[in-house]
């Protein structure tokens, strides 16, 4: 709960889907917001108090040595990176 209506920035995050997961090759996570402002928060393996899940998405990343594609699923697409 934000208790200044003041510190509200003017991104539109609406949904955890709002924002952009950048994966790093070390398995690190950076979250940014649709300003791309960096979410500087340290992640946790514990459960925090949850009310409802209200969406859940799964995402599969396939990487084969010595190629310069990758296959992300869903949406189940072929993408060069190299």
């Amino acid at each position: 709960m934000i208790d200044n209506p003041k510190d509200l920035n003017t991104c539109t995050n609406k949904s955890a889907f709002d924002y952009n997961l950048t994966l790093k090759p070390d398995g690190t996570v950076v979250v940014t917001d649709d300003c791309g402002k960096q979410i500087e928060d340290i992640g946790t393996r514990e459960q925090p108090p949850i009310k409802q899940i209200i969406n859940t998405r799964t995402v599969t990343i396939t990487e084969a040595i010595g190629s310069k594609w990758i296959y992300v699923y869903p949406p189940g697409v072929w993408y060069r990176i190299g």
